[in-house]
C-alpha cells in the first residue's frame, strides 16, 4: 500500500523521474513523463541497458555506474539525449541520486530531470541570429553597442577605430560621444523609442576616436522579456560622415543652382516683361507659319489691321482674310525661314478698316533639335513715311521756288539780253528797209541773215528759260562739252560786250552726261554774273587757268590779260 502511494506521489511530480536499483541499474518505476522523454517502452525489471539499447548513451551509463559506485550524486545541464533510429536530438536537465539503505549502502538511484528542448533549441537559433547579426553589423557597421533599459547607461560600445570603445558601463556617454548641438534631439529620439518600444534610428554628429566631428547613422532594437518589458538595447552605428559632406555640397551646389536659375528666370522673365510691354511687334512663326511665341502689340495691330486676335498655335495663313494678303505675307516669311536675315518696309492692313506702313526686321533661328523658326520685330512708320513724303513734297516745292528766285535775279540781265538781241533784229529789218527804200537790193541777204539768227537766238534763249522754270526731269545724255561751249561763244560774246574777249579752249576733252536743255540757262547765271563783275570795275588778271564748271569748260581774256570764268 506504502509503495503504491509513493508511485502516484511520484507520478504527480514535475518533470521525468525514473527509479533504478540493483549494480545493473533495472527500472523499478517511471513516471509518465518519463515515458514521453523516452518513448513507450518495456521498462519495469529490465535494465537501463538493455531498455536503451538503441541510445548514443555511453556517458548516461557510465553516469549511473560511478552514482551508483561512489555513492556521489551526479547532475548534468542541456545534455543531448539522442536515439538511433531518429535524427533529432533532445536535451535534458537532469540529476542521478544515489539511494542508501539502513547502513548507507546504495541500493539504487533516483533519476530526476526536465526536457529542456525547446529552450536549448530556441537559444542556439538566438545565438546563431546573434552571430548572423554580428557577422552583418562588422561588414555594415562601425560600431556596435548595448545601452541599459532607460538609456541611462551604455553597457557596451565597440567603435573599430571610428568611435571610443567602451569595456565598461559609462553613464556619461551622451556627453563622450554625442556632438553637444545633437544632444537634445537625440535624446527626444531616444524617448520616443522607449515609450513606443519601437526600434531607435537616428542620424546625429558624434565625437570620433580622434577628436574630431563625424556623423553616424545609429540605429538599435529593444530586447524583451516574456511580459513584453524593455530588458536593454542592442545597436549598431555606420560612418556617414562622407554621405552628409556629399550631402552638404550637394545642398551648397542646389542652392547656387537654385539661385543661378532664379536670377536666370528672372532676367527672362524681365525681358518677357519687356517684349510683352514694348510697342515693337514681336512674333516668332515656325515652318507650318504657326505662332509659337506673340506679344501683346503684335496681337492688337493684327486686330487693328485686320480684325483678328492672335494667339500661340494658331496659323497665320489661316487668319488672314484674303488670299493676295496671305500670298504677300507668306513671301516675305519665306525669305525669313529660307535662312534670310533682312528688313523689309511695306504697307498692310484692310483698305475698310486702315492701312499702316511697318518697317519689319526679319531674323532665322534654328532651335535645338534641327526646328526652323523665324522672328520679326515690326516697327510702325507711319507717321515716318508720311512726314518723308511731305518732306519730299516740301523739298521740291523749295527747289522750284529756288529755281524762280534764281529766274528773278536773271530777270535784269536777261531783260538786257532780249534787247540786244531785238536791237539786232529791229536795226537788221530797219537797214534792210532802207536799202530797199532807196532802190538798193544788192546785200540785202546778211541783213535777212543778221535778223533771223538774232531772232533764233532769241528764241533758244527762250526755250531754254521755259525748261529752267518748269519741273522737268533730267534727261543725262553723253554731251561733247567743247561743241557745247563752242556753240554758245557767239552769244556770250554779243552778252558781255567788246572789253571782254572769249577765248576757246580745249580743256576738256571728250564727253559728259548731261542734258542740252539745261545746260546753257546754267551758263546764262554765270555770264550774268560776269558781266556785272565787268561793269563794277572789276579788273582781275590771274595766272591764266581754266577748270570745268557746270557742264562745259571755257576762258575769258579781258584786254589787260586773261580771266577764268
Amino acid at each position: 500500500m506504502k509503495n503504491i502511494v509513493k508511485w502516484q506521489l511520484l507520478q504527480q511530480m514535475p518533470g521525468f523521474i525514473a527509479v533504478l536499483s540493483h549494480p545493473d541499474h533495472r527500472f523499478e518505476f517511471v513516471n509518465d513523463a518519463y515515458v514521453s522523454l523516452a518513448g513507450l517502452r518495456e521498462y519495469i525489471g529490465r535494465t537501463v541497458r538493455e531498455v536503451f539499447s538503441d541510445l548514443h548513451g555511453e556517458p548516461y551509463f557510465q553516469a549511473l555506474d560511478g552514482v551508483y559506485r561512489t555513492g556521489q550524486p551526479f547532475e548534468a545541464k542541456a545534455m543531448e539525449l539522442r536515439f538511433k533510429n531518429t535524427s533529432e536530438a533532445k536535451f535534458i536537465d537532469f540529476r542521478y541520486q544515489p539511494m542508501t539503505d539502513e547502513h548507507g549502502q546504495v541500493v539504487g538511484i533516483f533519476v530526476s530531470g526536465n526536457d529542456v528542448t525547446e529552450r536549448i533549441v530556441a537559444e542556439k537559433r538566438l545565438k546563431a541570429s546573434e552571430q548572423r547579426l554580428s557577422a552583418l553589423l562588422r561588414v555594415s557597421s562601425e560600431v556596435r553597442y548595448l545601452m541599459s533599459a532607460d538609456w541611462s547607461e551604455m553597457q557596451m560600445l565597440t567603435g573599430s577605430g571610428f568611435l571610443a570603445d567602451t569595456a565598461t558601463a559609462n553613464k556619461n556617454w551622451l556627453a563622450d560621444y554625442i556632438y553637444p548641438d545633437d544632444q537634445t534631439s537625440v535624446t527626444a529620439a531616444i524617448r520616443h523609442a522607449i515609450e513606443t518600444k519601437l526600434p531607435f534610428s537616428f542620424e546625429h554628429r558624434v565625437i570620433l576616436a580622434d577628436g574630431t566631428i563625424g556623423w553616424t547613422s545609429s540605429k538599435a532594437v529593444p530586447m524583451l522579456d516574456e511580459q513584453g518589458n524593455i530588458l536593454e538595447w542592442f545597436g549598431a552605428a555606420s560612418d556617414i560622415t562622407s554621405r552628409k559632406l556629399a550631402e552638404a555640397a550637394l545642398i551648397n551646389t542646389n542652392d547656387e543652382l537654385e539661385r543661378t536659375v532664379a536670377k536666370a528666370y528672372e532676367e527672362r522673365n524681365l525681358f518677357a516683361d519687356i517684349i510683352e510691354t514694348t510697342d515693337v511687334a514681336v512674333q516668332v512663326l515656325d515652318e507650318d507659319f504657326r505662332f509659337i511665341a506673340i506679344n501683346r502689340a503684335t496681337i492688337e495691330e493684327y486686330e487693328t489691321l485686320f480684325g483678328f486676335r492672335a494667339k500661340v498655335g494658331d496659323r497665320m495663313l489661316d487668319l488672314i482674310p484674303r488670299d493676295d494678303w496671305k500670298a504677300d505675307l507668306k513671301k516675305v516669311w519665306d525669305r525669313a525661314l529660307a535662312g534670310e536675315n533682312y528688313v523689309y518696309t511695306e504697307e498692310y492692313g484692310d483698305p475698310s478698316r486702315t492701312r499702316r506702313f511697318y518697317e519689319t526686321r526679319f531674323r532665322h533661328l534654328t532651335l535645338d533639335g534641327g526646328r526652323k523658326v523665324a522672328y520679326a520685330l515690326g516697327y510702325d512708320v507711319t507717321l515716318r513715311v508720311n512726314e518723308a513724303k511731305h518732306l519730299a513734297a516740301v523739298e521740291s516745292q523749295l527747289r522750284q521756288a529756288q529755281k524762280m528766285e534764281a529766274v528773278g535775279q536773271l530777270t535784269g540781265g536777261l531783260a538786257h539780253d532780249f534787247n540786244n538781241l531785238l536791237t539786232g533784229v529791229m536795226g537788221n529789218l530797219e537797214l534792210l528797209n532802207r536799202r530797199v527804200a532807196s532802190g538798193k537790193f544788192e546785200g540785202l541777204d546778211k541783213y535777212i541773215t543778221g535778223a533771223q539768227g538774232a531772232g533764233r537766238r532769241a528764241a533758244s534763249l527762250t526755250q531754254r528759260l521755259l525748261a529752267f522754270s518748269r519741273r522737268q526731269t533730267l534727261d543725262p545724255k553723253p554731251t561733247d562739252v567743247h561743241r557745247l561751249a563752242s556753240g554758245m561763244l557767239e552769244m556770250l560774246e554779243r552778252t558781255v560786250g567788246p572789253a571782254i574777249a572769249l577765248c576757246p579752249g580745249r580743256a576738256f576733252c571728250g564727253e559728259a552726261a548731261g542734258d542740252r536743255r539745261k545746260d546753257k540757262p546754267v551758263d546764262y547765271r554765270r555770264r550774268f554774273t560776269q558781266r556785272h563783275e565787268r561793269q563794277a570795275g572789276s579788273r582781275r588778271c590771274p595766272a591764266d587757268h581754266s577748270r570745268v564748271e557746270g557742264s562745259f569748260h571755257y576762258r575769258l581774256r579781258r584786254d589787260c590779260g586773261h580771266r577764268t570764268g
